[in-house]
């Protein structure tokens, strides 16, 4: 049932460095949330109330504080990774989704790449990090290896049943996209430009969005460091066809549904067709800071959430403002941004800064919702 609970999550310690709120990814019925200093728990989805928390309590003691992340879940686990307070090396943990039972873990060597879910396995970079091995999620059992190429920092985008992975060297130079077959044997090698950033795909070709350089041919950082064109490639050839936005965009991005979505730091959300470029609308909310845009196909909106708990609503054609939130936390003055709505059974979870999960009812967002 929409709109039942919010939630403390448990285990979040107060005072000492500053921390991040929990992210949380719906799977099912069930909510599953980590962060920092906050240890994996499952939620159930209609109530709010623990199902169970896992991992060692002492890493999220004190002023020194391990830093949780939910990877994804798949195949009835949830794959966790986590950052050990001080020196030591990263691990990847999986549990079971109904139990909280541990699995399986891995040390992880994320100085070349990050751990990512793709194709139902679990792709982590192990060893000295110059290779990455797909291990099954429910035993961790060997899949694949493959290597990465040399003095190369890589990103994972695993559009579909494939993976690619985005490499930009050390040194000045253009970007290799390299798709890694479902053996982890050798695929195919094609090279794109340095500003061109690997977002997902679209009718079969690999969309990227190029980042504005400045005069001296720096690429332009920041949250809304704006984005000049579409570069779409299609994998077998490597062949590239570019289109200039009819405007440069920036903020926090997502695509679904062949569109562009722009959240900018100052509210406003702009939906843009990924395959002309051309602007289909353009919206101002008052949400500081949003999140991505999460796109409901079945409601046919998009919602979004500040860092103080308000939530906003769009019609994902149109882009009519639909409703807005009042806060459920205090305004947030650090970095720590929001993390995206998801949605569950009609219900949408979000949660803020200060540790809280909660989750309304779209069709009533006014509706307080219980504690859990």
């Amino acid at each position: 049932m929409a709109g039942r609970g919010v939630r403390t999550v448990p285990d979040r310690q107060e005072g000492g460095a500053t921390r991040g709120g929990p992210q949380c990814r719906v799977y099912e019925r069930a909510v599953y949330c980590a962060g920092d200093g906050i240890l994996p728990v499952r939620l159930d989805g209609r109530t709010g109330a623990t199902v169970w928390r896992t991992g060692p309590a002492a890493s999220v003691a004190g002023d020194d504080f391990a830093r949780f992340k939910i990877l994804g879940v798949i195949d009835d686990t949830v794959v966790v990774q986590q950052e050990p307070p001080g020196e030591g090396p990263s691990r990847v943990l999986v549990f079971d989704t109904g139990t909280g039972e541990s699995l399986w873990q891995r040390a992880v060597n994320a100085a070349w790449i990050d751990p990512v879910l793709s194709g139902g396995l679990v792709v982590l970079p192990e060893g000295d990090g110059t290779s990455v091995t797909a291990r099954s999620p429910r035993g961790g059992a060997e899949r694949w290896t493959h290597r990465l190429p040399a003095r190369h920092y890589c990103g994972a985008s695993g559009p579909g049943e494939r993976l690619y992975l985005q490499c930009s060297p050390e040194a000045d130079g253009p970007s290799l996209v390299v798709e890694v077959g479902r053996s982890g044997g050798p695929g195919r090698r094609l090279s794109v430009p340095a500003k061109a950033g690997l977002l997902g795909a679209v009718d079969g070709r690999l969309l990227f969005l190029d980042a504005r350089e400045d005069e001296e041919g720096n690429l332009l950082m920041g949250q809304d460091a704006p984005y000049a064109a579409i570069r779409t490639m299609d994998p077998r050839t490597g062949a590239h066809r570019t289109t200039k936005l009819s405007e440069e965009y920036g903020g926090q991005v997502s695509l679904a549904d062949g569109t562009l979505w722009f959240a900018a730091s100052n509210g406003r959300v702009t939906a843009v067709s990924a395959g002309s470029g051309r602007t289909l609308w353009q919206t101002p909310t008052s949400l500081e800071r949003p999140s991505e845009v999460t796109y409901d196909p079945r409601a046919r909106a998009v919602y979004l959430s500040s860092a103080s708990g308000r939530v906003g609503a769009l019609d994902a054609k149109k882009g009519a403002l639909l409703w807005e939130t009042l806060p459920r936390a205090g305004r947030d003055d650090t970095d720590w941004g929001a993390t995206e709505v998801g949605t569950l059974d009609g219900a949408l979870v979000a949660s803020t800064p200060d540790g809280r999960v909660f989750s309304l009812d779209p069709a009533h967002p006014e509706r307080k919702p219980r504690s859990g």
